[in-house]
């Protein structure tokens, strides 16, 4: 039986060759990750802008989404600091207080405007709480006690992970499942960042993990020209109008942003994870020349 990633990486496979929407230009994809390997850093540790624990990590990723519902007082960067503050002052820093979060709790901790983003925060609260409920019924409220469980695997933390509903992330298309999972993934990657891979983080297996399937990846690798769109969806994305959760087109731009990261990876002979590929097409995508250009909008609470 197939295990979690083998399936991710078969069902992005898929999708990319019965695309109707996407086209990697597998021509280019050799130079342009040597260049990519040759400008950026490899990622070795969590920044500044993150609580040192992983009970931090899990509810940080717990509640990392929101890309179409962002506006300009609300990114990914100050949810991860304001989380930091709550957590450095004792607030929102346990299993028993994520399940008992509520709307007012994250008002305040993320110093939104009532109403601007309570949709959103809606879907945080709801995310949290089961979290919280999760680690607190089944792993006696201690996140340390879910990685024990793993034994050592980051592919095995990221299935046990994904397996929670609010976490089993599944697109479809054409019929067929297609797992990408980003949160449950990225979760197991930033324990082994935040505890730099020593301890209950020493995963043989963290170089099989994929990359996180969100918004940033593919639209960095569009605008350098590895993925081309078909019109109509270019026209769209740049229009900024939203892509629909669960589209077809949706599935495409994740899933063969996931290939197209293997594709990568092969081509410089796993001399780096799909996971330091991932990180580094993120910053490349905070480049201003990336950053001012649209990136695709969607409504979700998967990335």
């Amino acid at each position: 039986m197939p295990n979690l990633v083998e399936r991710i990486r078969t069902a992005a496979q898929q999708t990319a060759e019965q695309a109707d929407f996407i086209k990697i230009r597998k021509d280019l994809i050799t130079d342009y990750t040597e260049n990519l390997l040759a400008k950026y850093p490899l990622i070795t540790e969590m920044d500044d802008n993150h609580f040192p624990s992983v009970s931090y990590v899990m509810a940080l990723d717990t509640i990392n989404f929101g890309s179409g519902y962002f506006r300009q007082d609300l990114t990914y960067a100050k949810i991860a600091r304001a989380l930091k503050i709550a957590f450095e002052q004792d607030m929102m820093n346990t299993a028993k207080k994520w399940a008992e979060a509520t709307i007012e709790d994250l008002r305040a901790i993320f110093s939104t405007t009532p109403s601007l983003h309570d949709e959103l925060l809606t879907h945080f609260v709801q995310h949290l709480n089961m979290t919280g409920t999760i680690i607190s019924g089944t792993y006696d409220e201690r996140v340390e006690n879910l990685l024990e469980e793993a034994r050592g695997s980051a592919v095995r933390l990221a299935e046990i992970v994904g397996s929670w509903p609010h976490f089993h992330d599944v697109a479809k298309h054409k019929g067929h499942d297609v797992p990408i999972m980003k949160r449950a993934q990225i979760f197991t990657a930033d324990v082994h960042l935040t505890l730099k891979g020593q301890g209950l983080s020493h995963f043989d297996d963290i170089g099989d993990l994929t990359m996180f399937a969100d918004n940033m990846v593919p639209h960095v690798l569009r605008c350098d020209g590895i993925l081309e769109y078909e019109p109509s969806l270019a026209q769209s994305i740049d229009a900024g109008a939203f892509i629909e959760a669960g589209s077809q087109e949706e599935a495409e731009i994740r899933a063969i942003g996931i290939h197209a990261v293997e594709l990568m990876r092969q081509s410089v002979k796993n001399r780096v994870t799909s996971v330091n590929l991932d990180h580094i097409l993120w910053h490349r995508g905070h480049e201003p020349e990336i950053y001012s250009k649209p990136s695709h909008k969607t409504k979700t609470v998967w990335y």
